[in-house]
């Protein structure tokens, strides 16, 4: 069972956190994105070799004979210090990231269970109050299998259905339609 979620993050402290993270992002024009193959066969300098590389970098700055002469000193250490730096921005925003993430589907999974229960009221009262026939219908269609997708006024997915007619796994984790398909005659 996911833990609940206590918290509120106002339109505004969102707005505030983006325009930093944007800021954050503009002090590093750099940035590059890798393809599959190029993260896995690129080098990689981790943790465990985190002190491996401090190491080498002390030796050659007290020992510079210890350097061949088709490295720049001056670009290893340039290089060594932008690793460095990306290497401790990393450990914060990974963990934010994590956490971010974490939360974003334990908020998800709570609002679902709500928005699942209040579905099934609607599939309960359908034929009882006027009107609601329109509501059942139109909620109806985030369990159907074939529905096509649909785009409301707002710009909103209505339909979770992906492009081959099938229910979205992102929302649906956990989550067993037993009991929520809509019989092929309503």
């Amino acid at each position: 069972m996911i833990k609940p979620v206590n918290g509120l993050l106002s339109d505004q402290d969102r707005d505030t956190i983006e325009q930093y993270l944007e800021q954050a992002d503009q002090l590093l024009p750099f940035l590059i994105n890798l393809n599959a193959e190029e993260r896995k066969t690129g080098l990689k300098l981790g943790e465990r070799s985190h002190r491996f590389a401090q190491k080498i970098m002390r030796y050659v700055s007290k020992n510079p004979q210890l350097l061949p002469g088709f490295i720049d000193q001056n670009k290893l250490e340039e290089r060594y210090q932008l690793w460095d730096n990306l290497y401790a921005i990393n450990e914060v925003t990974s963990q934010l990231a994590e956490g971010v993430d974490d939360t974003l589907m334990a908020v998800g999974s709570e609002l679902f269970d709500d928005l699942l229960t209040i579905y099934h009221q609607v599939k309960l009262a359908n034929g009882y109050i006027p009107g609601i026939d329109t509501v059942h219908k139109d909620l109806a269609q985030r369990f159907e299998r074939n529905a096509p997708i649909a785009i409301d006024e707002e710009g909103l997915n209505i339909t979770d259905n992906d492009i081959d007619g099938n229910v979205a796994d992102d929302d649906s984790v956990g989550e067993s339609d037993e009991g929520l398909e809509e019989p092929a005659d309503s």
